[in-house]
């Protein structure tokens, strides 16, 4: 297989209500599977094709090839859903012999995404359909700095989890590294009224204080730097 760099592709799988078979004797070309002779879909019957993009990248998808066959007794429905939904809604017009399947509405994809492809109608559970070859269409982008949602400082805590190197951080209310510890953050607010104190030390211990902000800070309030420690942007 041939993928992005800055993504992994987890290859071609299956559910375990399909049941593998040779497909392509001699040559063994294909994934080939059986068991597609129920009545309606079977949840647990599929082919299964798994992206992730790299930490730091987005998939912004354009569409979904794939060519494939059925044998005589072979599955007559088809469906191609995805782990967005938890495979609740049908994605195209998939077909036993392939298609193009639109899926440019999956944008900014930034975590695992799992596609399905799901047959069904075989005249007997020994008739096949194999998947030959299949691409994803798209682009592999590196995310903007803070491109997740803000965390801010309010009523003692995070509302939001503490911040990161992807994570804008508001300070709303009085902070200080001493009692709530360092932290690294995408960009800085300092709201008015709010004042953020560095403090020598953490708690006691040997390691001076730091905030680190790696792109913009915007200081409404205060911030108070004590000798030995360190505001870095």
């Amino acid at each position: 297989q041939h993928v992005d760099i800055n993504l992994h592709a987890h290859g071609i799988g299956k559910g375990p209500g399909a049941v593998g078979n040779q497909g392509g004797f001699p040559t063994k070309d294909r994934y080939n599977l059986r068991s597609w002779n129920t009545e309606e879909l079977d949840p647990s019957a599929y082919f299964e094709l798994i992206i992730s993009p790299n930490t730091g990248y987005k998939i912004d998808f354009i569409s979904f090839q794939y060519t494939g066959q059925t044998s005589t007794t072979g599955p007559v429905n088809f469906a191609f859903r995805s782990s967005i939904d938890d495979y609740s809604n049908d994605i195209g017009n998939p077909t036993f012999e392939g298609t193009t399947i639109d899926i440019s509405s999956f944008q900014n994809i930034i975590h695992t995404i799992s596609f399905r492809i799901y047959a069904w109608g075989a005249s007997n559970g020994l008739g096949t359909f194999s998947i030959n070859d299949f691409t994803f269409n798209g682009v592999v982008s590196a995310l903007p700095p803070c491109h997740l949602q803000p965390t801010t400082f309010i009523a003692g805590a995070w509302n939001n989890g503490e911040p990161n190197l992807s994570t804008p951080a508001i300070i709303a209310d009085n902070y200080s590294t001493g009692a709530h510890g360092n932290f690294s953050t995408c960009s800085l607010t300092i709201a008015t009224g709010a004042t953020l104190t560095i403090n020598d030390e953490d708690n006691g211990s040997t390691t001076n204080d730091y905030v680190l902000v790696q792109n913009n800070v915007a200081v409404n309030g205060e911030i108070i730097i004590e000798p030995k420690a360190a505001f870095v942007q």
